[in-house]
């Protein structure tokens, strides 16, 4: 998988975002086989690890004043549908001792900031779907009521 991930990216540096979007999304069959047969918990962490890895060999290099090439990397590898939310989140608070952490983060703030912003859009339409009350929706959705309802009967046990 290192292998792949370092000649995807070397492949990718110097294109728009675009083009390094195509390219992952070609490569995507074979790297959702790789990801599925490699039987490891979590790999689709490591996955972002080895592309961590080989963008710092590579000098962490930029595509455009305002884009990295790991972030369009790692924008391509969600769009395509290679790595989930979750699993940015996990390698962003992992504990590792990958050389070029801290600057791969400043890299990625934005995307990573942009894919929570998504995150939670996406819990909020859940809550949205709940199927109850209006005035108890969040209630019943977990979290605490922004209007509780007042009760009007007495409750009780049958």
């Amino acid at each position: 998988m290192a292998q792949l991930v370092d000649l995807l990216l070397r492949e990718s540096r110097g294109k728009e975002d675009d083009d390094v979007f195509a390219i992952v999304q070609t490569w995507a069959p074979v790297l959702n086989c790789l990801i599925d047969k490699s039987g490891v918990r979590r790999f689709k962490v490591k996955v972002l690890i080895e592309a961590q890895r080989a963008a710092y060999k590579m000098g962490l290099p930029r595509l455009s004043p305002a884009t990295a090439l790991l972030e369009a990397f790692f924008d391509g590898l969600y769009r395509a549908e290679v790595i989930e939310e979750d699993y940015f989140d996990m390698w962003a608070v992992g504990d590792d001792d990958t050389p070029g952490k801290t600057s791969a983060m400043f890299q990625v703030t934005f995307f990573l900031d942009w894919l929570r912003g998504t995150l939670r859009e996406d819990k909020e339409e859940d809550m949205e779907d709940c199927p109850i009350l209006p005035d108890t929706r969040d209630l019943a959705c977990g979290s605490v009521p922004r209007n509780p309802p007042t009760l009007t009967a007495p409750i009780t046990q049958d």
